[in-house]
């Protein structure tokens, strides 16, 4: 059973007076911020450069740099994982079923690789997706 008009015009009202609230607090959050964004772009450059200044440094060592009132402490290199060559040797490995459970390519890497009729063959697209909602004052 859906909600008379009466019920939906309170809930209007109630959303946008709520919306009115979360609006006006992330305004303040983003002026505050603002203040603070010239310190995180300077803590950016500063991480920047010490890690660089220990590039040659093996994968593996932890540095520690300090000064008079800080240590920094810069992690070893974190391991990064690809796929020697091709997928082949999984398909192989995985069976042809198994591997198609698990691969999982994105639509927009499908529609770079694909001239766009071929993709449009496969591909349907519909207004099934999630509706957004907007709150307007009156008379404003």
């Amino acid at each position: 059973m859906g909600l008379s008009k009466s019920e939906q015009a309170t809930l209007a009202d109630e959303l946008g007076r709520e919306k009115a609230i979360v609006d006006q607090a992330k305004a303040r959050a983003q002026a505050e911020l603002a203040k603070v964004d010239p310190h995180a772009r300077r803590v950016k450059e500063i991480s920047d450069e010490l890690v660089a200044a220990h590039r040659k440094e093996p994968p593996e060592a932890q540095i520690a740099v300090e000064g008079e009132q800080f240590i920094v402490i810069i992690s070893p290199k974190e391991n990064k994982r690809e796929i020697l060559g091709s997928t082949e040797k999984f398909y192989k490995l995985l069976g042809r079923a198994k591997f198609f459970d698990l691969w999982r390519p994105t639509l927009a890497g499908l529609e770079k690789l694909l001239p766009k009729p071929k993709f449009d063959e496969c591909v349907k697209e519909e207004r099934t997706g999630p509706r957004t909602i907007k709150v307007v004052a009156k008379g404003a």
